[in-house]
């Protein structure tokens, strides 16, 4: 990352650039970074307890498959990082890659460089790209994935979808997944902690034959059933 710097001129591009970068992350509400949350834990209590409370259902999808129908689209599936070191790691290789460059090369005035917005608007969208990837390790069981939109992704105006919660009007969109039986085929179903699981699993068996056509691995959780 960026040595002390002391000289003036430095200093006046480097307060400028974190500047613009946060004036261009307030404008990004314009333009969000849309998020999918995925885990590798297919089957763990503490998942179940915080986001299925009173029943759900986790689909897992093979990997390869989805990373490349994701990418397709503009999007990309990384695993979440939770190790400081290596978070810090990849904000310097953003650093050193875009900043120290013209910070330490450019002999303009801030002002006077045509270069700038250029290298802020680079930036920031390199800071965008990995920022969802990033997680406090207090959250490391959970074992997340993230489907994540790519920060120059064009903007679609019938792409952008929108829903209510608690008040709030939330913008989202969507992924396609792939329609080939190959593709669901490999799909596997686990049946959360339910009071009724022979008639879940049943009833999730009916409705997978109905509108995929193929056959799926479905089993319910190791989980016992109780009211939480």
């Amino acid at each position: 990352m960026l040595r002390a710097v002391e000289d003036p001129a430095r200093i006046e591009r480097i307060e400028w650039l974190l500047n613009q970068v946060h004036d261009f992350g307030e404008a990004g509400r314009t333009k969000p970074v849309f998020v999918c949350s995925l885990t590798t834990q297919h089957d763990q209590l503490s998942q179940w307890r915080a986001y299925c409370m009173g029943g759900g259902f986790a689909i897992g999808f093979p990997l390869d498959q989805l990373r490349a129908c994701t990418e397709s689209q503009r999007f990309d599936l990384h695993e979440c990082n939770y190790v400081r070191a290596e978070q810090e790691a990849l904000v310097s290789e953003i650093v050193d890659a875009v900043v120290r460059p013209w910070v330490y090369t450019s002999q303009l005035p801030v002002m006077d460089d045509d270069r700038r917005f250029k290298v802020s608007m680079t930036f920031a969208l390199e800071l965008l790209r990995i920022a969802p990837r990033l997680k406090d390790d207090s959250f490391l069981e959970e074992r997340e994935w993230r489907i994540i939109s790519q920060p120059d992704r064009p903007y679609e105006a019938e792409n952008r979808l929108f829903r209510s919660r608690n008040g709030l009007v939330i913008p989202y969109t969507t992924v396609s997944l792939p329609d080939s039986t190959d593709f669901w085929g490999k799909v596997h179903i686990v049946v959360g902690p339910s009071p009724h699981p022979s008639e879940s699993k049943s009833s999730v068996y009916e409705l997978v034959r109905r509108y995929r056509g193929v056959a799926i691995a479905i089993e319910n959780s190791r989980a016992s059933y109780r009211e939480w």
